[in-house]
């Protein structure tokens, strides 16, 4: 607890590497991730992720909802040297959803999912739709900010 409100960060989180491979099975090199977008209807949790991640030296990016971040997304040229984290469970589109858009529409950016649902049929949903790595919130600060560097 931080300030008395519950945040997004524990102990409880290993951290798995995410390699990206081409056609020949050859790992791709992704450029640094400076950038990190984070989607969640939780107003707390996506203030403290954001403070958390300014301070390591990102630059962050705030959507309290999947149709948010995908509508900002279309105005971009590229999404080149970002990350998204995605809640699972929210209303409207969910993070599966979120997910699986980002998928289709040929991004080609990591995605870390998160979630306080315990429930596996989702984080597998999440994962067969194409995000890198489910972490449980609460989850700790350190390994998130691990994950996001062992991305490049």
């Amino acid at each position: 607890m931080q300030g008395g409100r519950a945040t997004p960060f524990s102990n409880q989180t290993t951290v798995n590497v995410f390699h990206l491979v081409n056609e020949n099975g050859a790992a791709v090199k992704l450029p640094e991730i400076t950038e990190v977008y984070v989607v969640d209807d939780d107003e707390a949790v996506l203030r403290s992720t954001q403070a958390l991640l300014e301070v390591k030296g990102y630059q962050v990016r705030t959507f309290s909802s999947g149709e948010n971040f995908l509508a900002y997304a279309e105005t971009l040229q590229s999404l080149n040297s970002s990350c998204l984290l995605v809640d699972l469970n929210m209303p409207g589109m969910n993070g599966p959803d979120v997910i699986s858009s980002v998928t289709q529409r040929h991004y080609g950016i990591p995605v870390i999912a998160m979630t306080a649902d315990i429930n596996p049929t989702f984080r597998q949903q999440a994962l067969a739709n194409g995000a890198i790595r489910v972490l449980n919130k609460p989850f700790d600060a350190a390994d998130l900010v691990s994950l996001l560097q062992s991305l490049t």
